[in-house]
């Protein structure tokens, strides 16, 4: 099936919903047990369903405050777990500018492989990434400034920070309250049948009216709306994948919204992107017949985009949507490489590749200048780049 036949009734509803606020709800309950309540396994030294990843958790500190997002007011703001979703937050002293970083951490595509992720089997991340529950009960909930979100150097030292947790394992897109899947549990071999939730998209959307004081606030934060400098939306990994498909979404709702599009006596902000590797091979440049689809007939990049397309609805970037449903090829759009080096995104973004070497110090300092150079260029001319 192809993607744009599951989502295109979902996003505008999306649309509609960046610019109203939220009603309360209650969280609608799922049709057959979560993966917490049916996969069987665990930690070895106890504490809650599931396993905890080797990537583990970010570091816990007092830099970033932890919030966690009402679902009084955003009822699909969930984990796939259930769990509330959580995000971390600083003011920073230029108050115009901001710093959104989605949080990466792969993700699962059927029943076994998200089973096998809450259960960390074959995979070094685990039910961290799949819920909030451990950042929930550490001692201190907060988030120690590192790489991106240091405050203390780098290019976005002074910005408004946020740092989005990742607990949907659907590279941000997903738009799926409930799907239901069977696999083989991993603790014990047997069959097992359980509902998820895939709903990064409806947590994206969540965290922006927070952020732009509509059904809830951040303490000491200011609004979005009333941003004036640099807006940059940010993510490596699964969180690149989230810039790659929501930025123009995300940016188009925050321009109609922020206060200079009504009042010329206010300075409309540059947005832009940063998109954090991988970036693998186009899916188009590749060979299927060696490939295990192929056996199943899945032998050309159309067929292999559709036998490996994830089991829940999902979004993509609108623009490419758009350009490739009239020919009958919307299946590229679920090729980020593909989207990245065909400029998709409507709005600036810059890419750099660093799945190595960390954002550290040193490269924070070396990289202040470039960013800035390239925020100031695409002030003025507004382009793509791969750096």
């Amino acid at each position: 099936m192809h993607f744009r036949q599951v989502v295109l009734s979902i996003v505008a509803v999306v649309a509609c919903a960046s610019d109203e606020p939220p009603t309360a709800e209650t969280v609608a309950p799922l049709a057959v047990p979560g993966i917490k309540q049916a996969v069987s396994c665990g930690d070895p030294g106890g504490g809650p369903p599931g396993v905890v990843g080797e990537v583990g958790l970010p570091p816990s500190g007092t830099d970033l405050q932890e919030y966690v997002i009402p679902t009084s007011v955003f009822p699909d703001a969930l984990c796939n777990d259930g769990s509330a979703a959580v995000m971390y937050f600083a003011p920073g002293s230029s108050a115009g500018s901001w710093l959104i970083e989605l949080e990466g951490g792969g993700s699962c595509r059927d029943a076994q492989d998200c089973a096998n992720r809450w259960c960390s089997v074959g995979t070094n991340f685990g039910r961290q990434n799949m819920s909030s529950t451990d950042l929930q009960n550490r001692k201190v909930t907060g988030l120690k400034a590192n790489g991106l979100q240091s405050t203390a150097r780098g290019p976005f030292a002074t910005y408004n920070h946020v740092f989005i947790h990742y607990c949907s394992s659907d590279g941000w897109a997903g738009t799926s309250p409930s799907v239901v899947g069977t696999a083989n549990d991993p603790a014990n071999g047997g069959p097992v049948t359980f509902s998820t939730r895939f709903n990064g998209n409806a947590i994206l959307a969540a965290a922006i009216q927070v952020l732009r004081q509509v059904g809830a606030t951040l303490p000491g934060m200011p609004d979005l709306d009333l941003a004036d400098g640099d807006v940059v939306i940010a993510g490596g990994s699964a969180g690149r994948a989230g810039v790659i498909f929501q930025l123009d979404r995300t940016v188009d709702g925050l321009r109609r919204n922020n206060i200079a599009d009504s009042n010329p006596n206010y300075t409309m902000p540059h947005y832009s992107g940063l998109i954090d590797s991988a970036f693998p091979p186009q899916l188009s440049t590749l060979s299927y017949q060696l490939t295990a689809e192929c056996s199943s007939s899945a032998c050309t990049w159309e067929d292999y985009v559709d036998a490996t397309e994830p089991y829940y609805s999902h979004v993509t970037d609108d623009s490419c949507e758009t350009y490739h449903a009239a020919r009958g090829t919307d299946y590229e759009c679920l090729d980020l490489t593909h989207l990245v080096h065909r400029s998709a995104n409507a709005r600036p973004a810059w890419a750099v590749s660093r799945t190595v070497t960390p954002w550290t110090s040193r490269s924070l300092e070396m990289g202040t200048a470039v960013v800035r150079r390239w925020l100031e260029r695409e002030n003025r001319v507004g382009r793509h780049r791969v750096l």
